[in-house]
């Protein structure tokens, strides 16, 4: 803080500084008053309310803030800054892209946060576009445009889980028997019996496959940047894996003989990207539900659909299931699921546990409703 001049009226001012300009300049506001006592108060309370909070800050806008930060990061990579960016114009800046940012509260956030749980978005999601809004905000502070992050106690809102939906046993008969039919079976076969995920089934190789030990070595995965895939190493340690190979897994591979390449390639025999996934995977729902009894729509006739919307996680579900039907303990199926924390897998137990409570109690109704029944028959028979 500058020290105190007399003006030629007589009166005292003394220049604070409240914050910085966008371009990294000091903010400065004048203060004015009749003595160096009342000038000394009305320079302590400015200071006050900057160390408060209160921005001073020429009006920059969230979405302007926004773009300086993102050129903050040119050494990222150009996935990072396209992933942040559409955090940015799917969430962020419809909501708060306008609002100059000595103006934003905690509530601009949180409203934001609450409508994507509503809609149903994963918490991990949400919690994703409050770091990025909280760390903008920050950057902002960094750079005494602000005083404080009005974002940090933003609060993720925790939404009901979906359910965990599981393959009943006819489903599971079905892609059993029908995968040679389409070119995407063995995939599904594979998700089914080994529980790898979908990135990393297309990025399966023969020579992953270990007929020796009867195992399948996951060790890598496909990811996509602009619908061009590429294979990675996995990043978890939890994901690289050795998976054991069932019998009827194990039948259904040495059929195909496959000695190079991938296993489930695309069309032309290269790594699937997002939409070449899409296309094989809705096609081989079309060719589940024909081979269950449906149809597909024609000129002459409507849609028959003989099968729920079966999704790829399901199919991995339904592998824990099997699991837990084995009575595989807990840490092995977390081993071979390929989860970091064993609290995921402990979730799918319990409700497969609960499950099986609720079908124990069923039964249990069911006997004494029959016992009921026979003992009133006996009576009235006497």
């Amino acid at each position: 803080m500058k020290k105190a001049t007399k003006r030629s009226d007589g009166r005292y001012q003394k220049s604070v500084l409240v914050g910085r300009k966008e371009d990294g300049s000091p903010l400065r506001k004048i203060v004015y008053a009749s003595t160096q006592a009342e000038l000394n108060r009305k320079a302590a309370e400015l200071q006050h309310e900057t160390a408060a909070g209160k921005c001073y800050n020429s009006g920059i806008t969230f979405r302007r803030l926004s773009e300086i930060w993102m050129k903050q990061f040119p050494s990222f990579s150009k996935r990072w800054h396209k992933r942040k960016q559409s955090e940015l114009n799917n969430h962020l800046l419809p909501a708060l892209g306008e609002l100059k940012i000595r103006d934003l509260q905690l509530i601009n956030l949180q409203n934001v946060l609450n409508d994507m749980a509503e809609q149903g978005y994963a918490s991990s999601t949400i919690r994703k576009i409050k770091q990025c809004a909280s760390a903008i905000m920050d950057f902002a502070c960094d750079n005494d445009w602000l005083n404080r992050n009005c974002f940090l106690k933003a609060k993720v809102v925790s939404m009901e889980a979906p359910q965990t939906c599981f393959l009943d046993d006819n489903e599971i008969r079905l892609i059993t028997s029908s995968w040679e039919g389409h070119r995407f079976g063995i995939a599904a076969m594979i998700m089914l019996y080994c529980g790898l995920r979908r990135g990393e089934v297309l990025a399966l190789e023969w020579n992953d496959v270990d007929y020796k030990n009867n195992v399948i070595r996951v060790t890598k995965v496909r990811d996509v940047d602009a619908n061009r895939a590429f294979l990675k190493k996995q990043t978890r340690k939890a994901a690289t894996r050795d998976v054991p190979i069932p019998i009827v897994l194990v039948r259904a591979l040495k059929k195909l003989d496959g000695e190079h390449g991938l296993v489930a390639p695309d069309k032309d025999g290269k790594l699937m990207s997002s939409t070449a996934y899409k296309r094989a995977w809705d096609s081989y729902l079309t060719y589940l539900n024909v081979a269950a009894g449906g149809n597909s729509a024609s000129k002459y006739k409507p849609r028959v659909i003989a099968i729920k919307n079966i999704t790829s996680k399901m199919l991995r579900h339904t592998y824990c299931a099997m699991l837990y039907d084995a009575g595989v303990d807990v840490k092995s199926a977390q081993y071979f699921m390929g989860h970091s924390n064993l609290e995921t897998t402990l979730k799918i137990y319990t409700h497969l546990s609960q499950f099986q409570t609720k079908k124990s109690i069923d039964s249990l109704d069911s006997h004494v409703i029959q016992m009921v029944q026979s003992i009133n028959t006996d009576s009235s028979n006497s």
